[in-house]
């Protein structure tokens, strides 16, 4: 009887053990995936000339820039836990032109482009790859090269943010007039303007 319950002990004892053996796998393959995610993430955005940077903000600053991003994505900013840094990234973005455009091109002091601020997530997608376009221009990229190193980013081309129909978004390619029709100051603030004013896109 003692050897029995001894036995049954020991099996018990080895099915813990396998249980927290499996859960510690699991754990630690999930760190590997999630250390990945963000290693893809970061080179991606290398790749289109996003700099990563680290900055400190005061309370006050933070809740101000916590009631602008909550005005604009209808979402409220995690003051202490895991953030969306996509979304603040471009939150802080649009403050940045938004500023800059007020003090510096209304006073004629920039000496940048005339930028319409982008409120709505799609249009600051679509100000991303304004960015990432200019970027490898300015690296005397190809539009060839381009049209190859954007199709394989991930990156959608513009049409894909007007589309209401997702079965067609595949559809849409990369190609030169693309390129081009990014580049053109007066083309990317028309596309910006329409998709501030479009409700429909505050969800990406």
């Amino acid at each position: 009887m003692e050897v029995e319950k001894s036995s049954q002990k020991t099996k018990k004892n080895i099915k813990n053990q396998n249980k927290k053996s499996s859960s510690i796998k699991n754990k630690n393959l999930y760190r590997e995936r999630n250390a990945q995610y963000k290693r893809n993430k970061e080179e991606k955005y290398r790749e289109n000339g996003f700099i990563n940077t680290k900055i400190y903000l005061g309370r006050d600053v933070y809740e101000r820039l916590a009631e602008i991003y909550e005005d604009l994505l209808g979402e409220k900013l995690n003051f202490t836990g895991r953030k969306n840094t996509d979304d603040l990234s471009r939150v802080i973005s649009y403050c940045i032109v938004k500023l800059y455009r007020a003090v510096y091109i209304h006073n004629n002091k920039g000496s940048l482009d005339d930028i319409v601020p982008a409120k709505t997530k799609k249009a600051q997608q679509m100000y991303d790859l304004y960015q990432a376009v200019l970027y490898r221009s300015l690296l005397k990229t190809s539009y060839s090269s381009m049209v190859s190193e954007l199709s394989n980013s991930g990156l959608k081309p513009p049409e894909v943010l007007f589309s209401t129909r997702y079965q067609h978004r595949k559809d849409f390619q990369w190609d030169e007039e693309k390129l081009i029709d990014l580049m053109e100051l007066e083309r990317i603030n028309e596309k910006i303007k329409d998709l501030n004013s479009d409700k429909s896109t505050g969800a990406a």
